[in-house]
């Protein structure tokens, strides 16, 4: 019978490194520091409707929500089931503009 060599690698332990920027002084606030430079402005929530995702078709289960209305195959999409409720900002026609610079066609949601 042969005999199999074995070998164990040895672990070393993980240094404790805590990386400070340069411009921030040692003495400011935590939440200074955590703090988003700019937030994203979003539609003011008086302007924001709810909507709800459905369809006439019955066999249609999930809708494509997109980052661009007039791509065609858009990647980065997100699909949501029907009977989602959603917030819409703006009715474009075709299209209708969600949240979050989200679109979905039109034909897809009703008013709440």
């Amino acid at each position: 019978m042969a005999t199999r060599k074995t070998t164990t690698a040895k672990a070393t332990p993980a240094k404790d490194v805590k990386a400070t920027p340069a411009e921030a002084p040692q003495d400011a606030p935590v939440e200074a520091a955590q703090a988003p430079a700019e937030a994203p402005q979003d539609a003011p929530v008086e302007d924001q409707y709810p909507v709800i995702v459905c369809s006439e078709d019955t066999r249609i289960t999930k809708i494509v929500l997109r980052d661009n209305p007039s791509v065609e195959n858009d990647n980065d999409a997100l699909i949501v089931p029907v009977g989602t409720k959603l917030r819409a900002v703006e009715d474009m026609g075709e299209w209708t503009k969600l949240t979050h610079d989200l679109f979905i066609m039109s034909k897809f949601v009703k008013k709440l």
